[in-house]
């Protein structure tokens, strides 16, 4: 099946295509949970799709999966089968806002920013969330705080490792590489160290969406932020 997904306060609407068209499938909806310590809106933010892998090929041959985040910090999630779409449970990520996730195919890794400035990559081992393998990385400002992660995308994917870019609501721009070890762990870091890079003055504003790709020596990178659009 091919799926388009919109998402809008606490609802995600699906659509299938079908017939030449796209038609209307599902409207999938979530609740705010005390007992998961939700005391904010569940507005949803972003979402992501991911298919475990098979173990010998690391393709996508397994279940196939939805992802959801939001304003409280979680992930929801739900399989989808058969044209079918089964709640698959709730995973506690952020402390507050989860702005932005993507998953980088090659290591089969989640990667998830939000306002309390973390990076955090988690390796979708199998279908338990409770046996994935989380590794956390704090961005800081140039005030030397922790800056609230409003954007990524992903700039470089391969089978052991992968380069991201984080945008920030101060204007930001960090780079960060996510390499997996001999011991099958996950390194996270920034690259060059705690440098990161600001939109020019008369560009300041939330980094709010990010957008870009490697090439063999350079990368280029579409930013969308408060006053407009710009490219490096």
């Amino acid at each position: 099946e091919t799926y388009i997904f919109s998402i809008g306060c606490n609802c995600i609407e699906v659509w299938s295509l079908g017939s030449g068209k796209y038609q209307h499938q599902h409207k999938l909806q979530i609740e705010s949970s005390v007992e998961m310590g939700s005391t904010l809106s569940s507005d949803l933010l972003c979402l992501a799709t991911y298919s475990e892998c098979d173990a010998v090929t690391n393709e996508g041959a397994g279940a196939k999966y939805l992802l959801a985040g939001g304003v409280d910090g979680r992930i929801h999630r739900w399989t989808i089968q058969n044209n079918k779409f089964s709640n698959a449970g709730v995973i506690s990520a952020h402390n507050g806002r989860l702005n932005a996730m993507a998953v980088c195919i090659g290591m089969n890794v989640l990667v998830s920013v939000g306002n309390d400035g973390c990076v955090i990559c988690s390796q979708m081992n199998d279908c338990d969330p409770s046996r994935w393998d989380k590794t956390s990385l704090d961005v800081i400002g140039g005030d030397g705080i922790a800056s609230k992660i409003a954007s990524l995308c992903i700039l470089h994917d391969e089978l052991n490792g992968a380069i991201i870019a984080v945008g920030t609501s101060c204007g930001q721009i960090s780079l960060v590489k996510i390499l997996q070890a001999d011991d099958n762990s996950l390194k996270v870091s920034l690259l060059g160290g705690r440098n990161s890079v600001g939109l020019e003055d008369g560009e300041r504003g939330a980094v709010h969406a990010l957008c870009g790709k490697r090439y063999s020596i350079f990368c280029r990178i579409i930013i969308g932020h408060s006053v407009g659009l710009s490219v490096w």
